[in-house]
């Protein structure tokens, strides 16, 4: 009864992930992170649920999808971005996924204007409430359906282009569901080098039960070691640093086998630089996806 305790309360402090990340803000500025303590206690979860669970094949899902708009003004450099894009930011997610079960079907777009959600929510601190009241009011479906949230950051950080719940955190707060992302990432938007839609991609990648590639510590700071794979994926070789840019090659554990995985969706490469999840990676998410989101 302790050990189910424990694993609930770190279910519940996953959820509320936008109330407990590190205020570290590497070059790519993805805010989902998860403290050491609270990932062996989901993952102890996910392992006694897959326990015993008949393989599941690989069969089409399609992803009912939200494409929420939030805007401080009707102007694109005011976070009010056309059409074409979200259907460009659309094609650019499916295109990512294009080797997993998953395609994603936009459902709705919707448009809010809202200045305050638009320059100031976020996963921190007091600034928290606000993404937690845009998300109360816009969300929409169920644990199977992925809402997509656009913002501006504008008085957040100037690193920060995203942040998502995990799979996992669904039911112990479902209302906080989603993926948080910066409006100007999206294919042909103004966020030089990530506006190719790279920063979806990537947090969708945690949406389906992804961690990072590289080696991330408690509160954000890297373990100073190869022998500990935080992405608990056989086929990505271990990795100590994130990635900046697209290097030709990168191999920050040369004493181990393997590259860094600089073309992988969970690392923080520039958009240019993506075109992978491993087969490894789509085993994991389909696992995830079945345990908790029932797909």
């Amino acid at each position: 009864m302790i050990a189910l305790k424990a694993v609930v309360l770190a279910l519940s402090a996953v959820s509320a992930l936008g109330h407990q990340l590190a205020s570290r803000q590497p070059k790519r500025g993805c805010a989902t992170e998860i403290s050491a303590a609270q990932k062996d206690a989901v993952e102890a979860d996910f392992a006694a649920r897959r326990t015993g669970l008949p393989a599941k094949k690989a069969a089409p899902v399609t992803i009912p999808t939200y494409f929420h708009i939030i805007r401080a003004e009707e102007t694109v450099d005011r976070g009010d971005i056309p059409e074409s894009q979200v259907i460009a930011q659309m094609d650019a997610l499916n295109a990512a996924f294009v080797n997993t079960p998953y395609t994603f079907e936009l459902k709705e777009t919707t448009r809010t204007t809202n200045e305050t959600w638009f320059d100031v929510a976020s996963p921190w601190g007091d600034d928290a409430v606000y993404q937690d009241d845009m998300k109360a009011t816009l969300r929409r479906g169920g644990r199977e359906s992925l809402n997509l949230y656009s913002l501006g950051f504008t008085d957040v950080s100037d690193g920060l282009l995203g942040y998502s719940t995990f799979a996992s955190s669904y039911e112990s707060n479902p209302q906080d569901d989603g993926v948080v992302f910066l409006y100007s990432t999206v294919p042909g938007g103004s966020r030089a080098i990530y506006n190719l839609g790279g920063t979806v991609s990537h947090e969708v990648g945690h949406w389906v039960g992804l961690y990072h590639t590289f080696n991330e510590g408690d509160g954000g700071e890297e373990w100073d070691t190869c022998d500990v794979s935080t992405d608990l994926v056989d086929d990505t070789p271990a990795q100590l640093y994130p990635t900046n840019g697209c290097p030709e090659r990168s191999d920050t554990c040369p004493d181990v086998p393997g590259d860094d995985a600089i073309h992988n969706y969970m690392d923080y490469s520039d958009d240019v630089c993506y075109n992978n999840f491993t087969p490894g990676q789509v085993e994991r998410m389909i696992a995830q996806m079945a345990i908790y989101r029932g797909l």
